[in-house]
């Protein structure tokens, strides 16, 4: 009768563990991101890192910025984290009207750079040189914007967006998508020709970095720039039609 008892026993046991293992949370199947949007090693590692980087904002968001320091980390890495995914485009083509990886033009290329890291930056220098505050030319430092004139002479408008990598003693290194070179690094006053059509140099406000900016802040910086809008931006603003006139448009065969 024993023996009996202690089969029984051993036989429950058995079929407990056994549907202990049957029980067994399974892998969770990896994110679905994954199979749509195929990324190789840098560039996934810069998508961790984006991720990483919204999850100190949002904590600090719940904080309501209570330490300056704190946002000034924020933006130096997440500005460091766009530099680098910036990098491995160096040598692409330059593609006129280009936002994608296929290829870029200037603004196309600091366009993607920020946007990959989910950063409202607009599409157009036009735009971008009205954000932030004006930076003399011997203060720049990584993250900043650099403006260069259009190709013609009379015009002093806007032509080339590049933007800062590393500050020298003496000059600093740029990474920007030219038409003639493709994407590329240069140190500025090793180019004569951005030298002498240097314009202005702009730096994006903290609140850009840590994606509280919206349309009242634009209008704010609109106004606080606007003998940058006036100087460099509307002379592109075509005139409007007299009105009395009348248009005429000629074909030449």
């Amino acid at each position: 009768m024993k023996t009996f008892v202690k089969i029984f026993l051993v036989l429950i046991a058995l079929i407990i563990v056994n549907k202990g293992f049957s029980q067994q949370d399974s892998i969770p199947e990896p994110d679905s991101l994954s199979y749509q949007v195929p990324m190789d090693s840098i560039t996934f590692r810069a998508y961790q890192d984006s991720l990483i980087l919204k999850r100190q904002i949002d904590s600090l968001r719940e904080i309501r910025y209570s330490s300056l320091d704190s946002v000034a980390e924020i933006r130096a890495r997440l500005i460091d984290s766009i530099i680098d995914y910036g990098k491995t485009f160096v040598g692409l083509k330059y593609k006129y009207g280009g936002i994608t990886p296929a290829g870029f033009d200037c603004s196309g290329f600091i366009f993607h750079i920020h946007r990959h890291f989910n950063l409202p930056l607009p599409r157009v220098p036009n735009e971008t040189s009205l954000m932030g505050r004006v930076v003399p030319i011997d203060s720049l430092q990584p993250g900043d914007l650099v403006y260069i004139q259009t190709r013609a002479a009379y015009d002093n408008t806007i032509g080339h967006v590049m933007m800062v990598i590393e500050k020298t003693e003496d000059s600093f290194y740029v990474i920007h998508s030219a038409s003639h070179a493709g994407l590329v690094i240069e140190r500025f006053h090793d180019a004569p020709y951005y030298v002498s059509r240097y314009l202005f140099s702009n730096r994006l406000p903290d609140e850009f970095y840590t994606r509280e900016w919206n349309d009242s802040l634009m209008a704010k910086y609109r106004y606080a720039n606007a003998d940058i809008y006036k100087e460099y931006i509307e002379p592109t603003i075509p005139a409007e039609q007299p009105e009395g006139t009348v248009e005429l448009l000629y074909t030449v065969k």
